[in-house]
């Protein structure tokens, strides 16, 4: 505990390397649009990049380490894992995600999954989809370093 401590404290009150805002809107076929809006960026790139995650707030699952709530699960990243560049100090990137898609996408590979490498121990699927929080962040890939992050609820109702 001590020897993270002070390195994660340094972090916290190190200033966010540029200001990013996230909106999210119901769209027209039950999923939504979410808007990142950057600026001030302090040293943009192509290996800066801005990555969403969308992820469900608790779940109920008794995992085979025993743990049986697991906090922020992310179940998709909109726009994909490799993020989108920024190149330059302001920018904008919209993305679209549906939660009745995702779902039906998580089955398919839990599906999978249990056909090629076996049936799960608990046959419990917690894919409620509820409490979902979008998460917008910008990653230096060279570094690994987070420069910025926010949070926004989505309401799947």
């Amino acid at each position: 505990y001590t020897a993270l401590r002070e390195p994660i404290d340094e972090a916290l009150e190190k200033a966010a390397g540029a200001k990013l805002t996230l909106t999210v809107a119901k769209g027209e076929k039950g999923g939504f649009t979410a808007k990142a809006t950057v600026a001030d960026l302090e040293a943009p790139g192509e290996k800066v990049m801005l990555r969403f995650a969308l992820a469900e707030e608790r779940i109920r699952y008794a995992g085979g380490n025993g743990i049986r709530y697991h906090h922020m699960v992310v179940r998709s990243m909109p726009g994909g894992a490799k993020g989108f560049p920024l190149p330059k100090k302001t920018g904008e990137q919209t993305v679209s995600f549906d939660p009745e898609e995702i779902r039906k996408e998580l089955t398919k590979y839990l599906d999978d999954f249990a056909k090629s490498d076996g049936e799960f121990p608990r046959p419990e699927r917690p894919l409620a989809l509820k409490n979902l929080k979008l998460v917008a962040f910008i990653q230096n890939d060279a570094t690994k370093e987070i420069l910025t992050a926010v949070q926004v609820d989505v309401d799947a109702k």
